[in-house]
């Protein structure tokens, strides 16, 4: 839905209320309208007056949480989904997007359990085993989120950036090759995309493939010029090649756009 068609969905959720200002649902629709457009303050009134008519309205807690988390107030988006989870404890989606907000937190054990639930109750939830991949991830884990990338490839094979989470995996782990065929299979599904140009770049300086390294960080740059994390790998290749003025160029324009990328390479074995 475009832009356009949001401000006429909400002009007509407008008129539904007026018509029946107890139909809570119109009031949950407008919020779902201002929340695709960002405007999640007035999402979460609309969510707030629908509740309000309904205390047993579980998708506009749900929903209501959403826009919490979208916001950063995770405690807050917890408690609505609790309570949507009271409600109705068998939806799906609320136990992802409970995960969501507790990955957000940084709680990524509590989000493991509710992808768990998620996928224990929808075995083909593709979402929720690349949010319990990357739950796994943070936590170091990188075999475990390995295996639920795979799970997610196997049931959609055609999706790129699946293979590009999968390529940055392995490379991080320091499983190359496989890493290298990931990121390969990730651009003929979607040829020139920035963020697979990088996974290849970071996989190619971490096989000392330095030239072919800089390569993809020129590409991947070209697509997107204010990314600190090409800057500073090409800046790393550069350095490695004998190219001490380009690399310190590009390791402090990096540094000026995310003053922690150093660290964040280091963590990833690129020192």
């Amino acid at each position: 839905m475009l832009k356009g068609q949001y401000d006429r969905a909400i002009q007509d959720y407008d008129q539904a209320v007026k018509l029946n200002p107890k139909f809570a649902k119109a009031f949950a629709n407008r919020g779902g309208a201002y929340f695709s457009k960002g405007q999640y303050d007035r999402a979460i009134q609309d969510y707030d007056h629908a509740i309000k008519l309904d205390p047993t309205y579980a998708t506009a807690f749900d929903n209501r949480g959403v826009a919490y988390d979208s916001k950063g107030q995770f405690d807050r988006a917890i408690r609505d989904q609790d309570q949507a989870i009271k409600l109705n404890p068998n939806d799906t989606v609320v136990f992802y997007n409970r995960g969501s907000a507790y990955s957000h937190k940084g709680e990524f054990d509590r989000a493991i359990q509710d992808f768990d639930q998620a996928i224990k109750l929808r075995a083909d939830y593709v979402d929720a085993f690349v949010s319990r991949g990357s739950a796994y991830f943070s936590k170091g884990q990188y075999d475990r989120a390995i295996q639920d990338y795979d799970q997610a490839i196997r049931l959609q094979p055609a999706i790129a950036i699946l293979w590009n989470i999968r390529c940055w995996t392995r490379a991080v782990a320091g499983d190359l090759v496989p890493a290298l065929a990931d990121c390969n299979e990730s651009l003929r599904l979607e040829p020139g995309d920035a963020a697979t140009l990088n996974s290849r770049g970071f996989t190619y300086l971490k096989m000392r493939k330095f030239d072919l390294a800089v390569a993809d960080f020129d590409a991947a740059l070209k697509r997107d010029p204010k990314q600190s994390g090409p800057l500073y790998g090409r800046g790393v290749a550069k350095r490695m090649n004998g190219d001490a003025a380009g690399a310190n160029a590009d390791i402090a324009a990096a540094k000026r756009l995310d003053p922690d990328v150093g660290r964040v390479f280091e963590r990833y074995g690129i020192r």
